[in-house]
């Protein structure tokens, strides 16, 4: 059971088709050994089924998003894991001047105006 688990936390699913075959020929030198064959499978077929939803929001949303104009400037939380930025995050998130990003717009940075209604009024 953990290993199905292990399979549907990939990060890698977020990314593109594109981005997909580019990594894999950049490694075309290393093997993909057995035990991680249906990783590399269930990778594939899920960014493979992806690809339209992908396409479609490129299609709705490339131009509304290329001629966004943002007003004030944006302000970055960086910091090293365990360092207090996830709270620094949270804390900020209460104001209403910030919009803060979610698992969702990180790991599907090209598909979640599709498939996600945001709760805030960003």
């Amino acid at each position: 059971m953990g290993y199905i688990r292990d399979l549907s936390i990939q990060f890698l699913l977020g990314c593109t088709l594109t981005n997909w075959i580019k990594l894999l020929w950049q490694n075309r030198d290393k093997p993909i050994y057995w035990k991680s064959l249906p990783k590399f499978i269930y990778i594939t077929v899920v960014i493979i089924l992806l690809t339209p939803v992908r396409l479609i929001e490129k299609l709705l949303f490339d131009i509304k998003v290329k001629n966004t104009r943002i007003e004030k400037d944006p302000v970055f939380v960086l910091g090293h894991w365990r360092s207090g930025t996830t709270y620094l995050v949270n804390m900020l998130s209460q104001d209403e001047q910030f919009a803060v990003t979610n698992a969702i717009h990180c790991f599907a940075p090209n598909m979640f105006l599709t498939c996600y209604k945001p709760s805030t009024g960003f």
